[in-house]
């Protein structure tokens, strides 16, 4: 802008008008001295230009002083002074940097901070800043024919974006006419749905010439508004507004219709299986442990003594160490971290296979030690061979256990169970997240484990089968075949429950927990429930007439169907009871006549005397004779029968069909 001063052109190129410098005035005090103030006021108007003093101090010449009525009109206009309504006093009001100070005038509007602070780069290099000053380029810019401003943008251009917002998130804006119409305003907003353009239209009437408009909707995407005033278009219609996608916070994903929906969920075993996994544990480890005590207790009772007490601590520790796996498949990372995970996964079937095997092997050891001390001892061609001392019977459950470890060991070092999360859903845009202990080759060594125990339930079976007729006290091998029994339909069944309800945690692991629960509670039940019965059991002349009835009644129903009995403990008892029959008749014979009716209700009263067994027994001991309350009625018959068993029992033993400690020891 050119401005000239007094006729001449001002020598510097200015923005605005120009206004008074500073001034030198007198002070108060100097009005006594007219005079000074006369020569002080001469001698600075003869200054010029080419003057040593001008050129020193860095001015041209003095003039006389101009009106500041313009600069205190222009202060007032940008507010940098104002009046006090209360006092009516006019103060400064300083602002807390330059950009604050800046007051755009009528026509024009003040950039946003970050646009001013950015001007001076965008014009280029000949706008930078010097070093320790303040610049500011173009805070000001005019205003439009009508002014749309919203949240991020001041001054919304045509066809640019003026505003950017969330699904469903309203955005306002403001609208200004700066020709003060007053008319109403119009708009059309546009969306696009399925391929198709809708557009939403509406009228707003001014306030101040000043409208605001609200807008919210779904459709991701630069949507575009139009804006009409009085019917006409304005300027710079139409703009933009931008649609994102709605922020739904972790693990939820926005919808096209703007609703939120769970992307993944974490799905955590519930605090009642917890619970119940405790109470299963306590349920087997507390039997485990009663039973331990109670065997140790009853340790010189004959009942507990003829089953082997040994092999039952074991079986007691073994359930206890496989019923702790119940414990640790109720871990989850809701609790624990994954670190402390991996190594639970991984002792879990170390408890469980620990415990399996210990569990099972002392019930086989103790199953053939029965076996061997009975059947094998009164083979002849086997009795040599039968190891007696409960030690050698250990190797078995060293063994069961040395097969578990190595698979156990193999599979830690070479791909360990690791706590994983996976998705269970089908969708990909929704993961419902399960935790499960797996690895690459877990189902491989799962397997193996799997055929492993098969296998020793199996050959427990065949051993129960070849103790079938060993009593009870002995050899429990009607329980022992039932777990067994049990043992492998739990061992089928549940790998495939398992499969089946794979994606839900809760169910497969509450499936998991009461196989192993009922797998070890029916051991512990099937083999100590018994025994405490029978340690408590009263023997009677009833009871034992009925048991032999029932083998009576077995041995005839053999002889009916044809089969000729092997030389064994029952044809031993069928040969002494032939030879008894035949001294009875010997002896009636030596009878006299009127002693026959006698005779015949002796021989009648033989239905009711129970079987004789013969047994073997240890050496030294007495034999022991089991008889009725009729023992008066039978004694003429025992003295007979010993005669007559002894002698077929010698015989037997010169023909060598039966070992000399079996015959040596015979009990009636």
């Amino acid at each position: 802008q050119n401005i000239t001063y007094e006729g001449s052109p001002f020598p510097f190129q200015i923005s605005t008008r120009l206004y008074p410098e500073w001034s030198l005035g007198a002070l108060p005090h100097m009005n006594s001295d007219y005079k000074v103030v006369e020569e002080v006021i001469n001698a600075l108007m003869r200054t010029n230009s080419s003057s040593n003093c001008s050129k020193a101090a860095g001015y041209s010449t003095w003039q006389h002083p101009l009106s500041y009525m313009p600069l205190r009109e222009m202060q007032q206009a940008l507010g940098w002074i104002q009046q006090d309504p209360v006092t009516s006093n006019w103060k400064c009001m300083r602002s807390d940097d330059l950009y604050g100070a800046i007051v755009c005038p009528s026509g024009y509007f003040k950039l946003a901070r970050e646009i001013v602070e950015q001007q001076c780069n965008v014009l280029g290099s000949e706008y930078a800043c010097p070093s320790g000053y303040e610049c500011l380029c173009r805070p000001c810019k005019k205003a439009d024919e009508v002014e749309i401003v919203s949240h991020i943008s001041s001054s919304c251009e045509k066809m640019s974006v003026c505003a950017t917002a969330e699904q469903l998130a309203k955005t306002t804006f403001n609208i200004r006419d700066n020709k003060e119409r007053n008319l109403d305003l119009t708009y059309k907003f546009h969306v696009t749905v399925t391929g198709h353009d809708v557009a939403t239209e509406g009228t707003i009437s001014p306030v101040n010439n000043t409208y605001n408009l609200t807008l919210s909707t779904p459709v991701m995407g630069d949507n575009v508004l139009e804006l009409f005033v009085g019917g006409e278009q304005i300027p710079n219609s139409p703009v933009l507004l931008r649609i994102v996608e709605k922020d739904c916070g972790e693990n939820m994903q926005a919808q096209s219709d703007g609703t939120c929906q769970r992307t993944k969920e974490y799905e955590y075993l519930p605090d009642w299986f917890k619970g119940i996994s405790a109470l299963l544990f306590g349920i087997n480890c507390s039997l485990s442990l009663l039973f331990f005590g109670w065997t140790y207790a009853f340790r010189e009772n004959p009942v507990i003594k003829a089953s082997q007490p040994t092999f039952l601590y074991m079986v007691s520790l073994g359930c206890v160490l496989s019923s702790s796996t119940i414990l640790t498949v109720s871990f989850d990372d809701k609790d624990f971290s994954d670190e402390a995970l991996d190594a639970v996964c991984q002792s879990s079937v170390w408890f469980y296979g620990l415990g399996f095997a210990l569990s099972i092997s002392a019930l086989f050891s103790k199953t053939y030690r029965a076996k061997c001390l009975t059947i094998d001892k009164m083979n002849a061609k086997k009795s040599a061979r039968v190891v007696v001392s409960i030690y050698q019977y250990f190797l078995y459950v060293a063994l069961a256990l040395a097969c578990e470890c190595f698979i156990m060991l193999i599979w830690t070092v070479y791909d360990p169970l690791k706590w994983k999360r996976i998705c269970a859903s089908d969708t990909t845009a929704y993961c419902r997240s399960i935790g499960k202990c797996s690895s690459d080759t877990g189902v491989m060594f799962v397997a193996s484990v799997l055929v492993l125990h098969f296998m020793f339930l199996c050959y427990m079976l065949w051993v129960c089968y070849q103790v079938r007729n060993i009593p009870a006290e002995f050899a429990e091998h009607k329980w022992i075949t039932a777990s067994t029994v049990s043992g492998i339909e739990i061992l089928f069944l549940t790998p495939f429950l398992v499969y089946m309800t794979f994606e839900d945690p809760t169910t497969s692991t509450l499936i998991t927990s009461i196989a192993l629960f009922f797998n070890d509670f029916g051991v512990l039940v099937m083999i100590f429930v018994p025994k405490i019965f029978m340690m408590f059991q009263e023997h009677t002349a009833e009871s034992e007439s009925q048991e032999n009835m029932l083998f009576n009644l077995r041995r005839k129903v053999r002889e009916k169907l044809g089969r000729s009995p092997p030389v064994t403990i029952e044809s031993k008892k069928a040969a002494a009871e032939s030879s008894l029959n035949k001294e009875i008749g010997l002896q009636s014979r030596r009878f006299p006549s009127g002693s026959k009716r006698d005779l015949k209700k002796r021989s009648d009263s033989k239905e009711n005397v129970p079987e004789i067994q013969i047994c073997q027994t240890p050496k030294g001991s007495n034999p022991v004779s089991s008889v009725s309350a009729k023992e008066t009625t039978r004694s003429s018959f025992m003295t007979a029968f010993k005669t007559v068993a002894g002698t077929t029992i010698r015989e037997q033993e010169e023909a060598g069909k039966v070992s000399s400690d079996v015959a040596s020891e015979v009990v009636v």
